[in-house]
């Protein structure tokens, strides 16, 4: 729904030949819903920042800010997977084992991580692959296509979940 919207792609009441959609999808429709998802999901967790021992009292908007840049990454990356699979398995294992290993390189340290650039693949350093390759795809044409992978009806049974 969000994906058609920004897409352009309305909704026909009764169309002969496709009932639910008309037209195509566009990818760049695709890629503007997966960085206004990664928007509201940064934000979501903000409060648990404010509220937690998380924050650096000398710059306490800085790690907020800098988990919205890894959420816009991991957001693209789990929306393109979603995409090319036709499932929202892959989001939904994929936002689970960030949640599970983002304390575990905390653990494994000796003294105590830095939430902004420490180990954690919430952190910047942590989480410069997701950066990197989300780049990747976002700058790629074709990555958000989906119709010559996974079939145009696949990516429209996606785009209505």
């Amino acid at each position: 729904m969000l994906m058609e919207r920004f897409s352009g792609v309305e909704r026909a009441s009764a169309s002969a030949e496709d009932p639910a959609h008309t037209g195509s999808l566009n990818p760049s429709g695709a890629r503007k819903a997966s960085l206004l998802i990664s928007v509201i999901w940064g934000v979501w967790h903000w409060p648990l920042f404010f509220m937690s021992a998380r924050l650096d009292p000398g710059m306490p908007f800085l790690f907020p800010l800098a988990y919205l840049v890894i959420t816009c990454a991991l957001s693209v990356l789990l929306s393109w997977g979603t995409l090319r699979s036709g499932s929202v398995w892959p989001a939904a294992v994929g936002h689970g084992t960030i949640s599970a290993t983002s304390s575990l390189a905390g653990l494994l340290l000796k003294g105590p991580a830095i939430p902004l650039l420490g180990p954690q693949p919430t952190s910047l350093i942590g989480g410069m692959g997701y950066i990197i390759l989300a780049q990747v795809l976002l700058f790629n044409r074709r990555a958000f296509a989906g119709e010559k992978a996974a079939g145009p009806e696949r990516v429209r049974a996606v785009a209505e979940v």
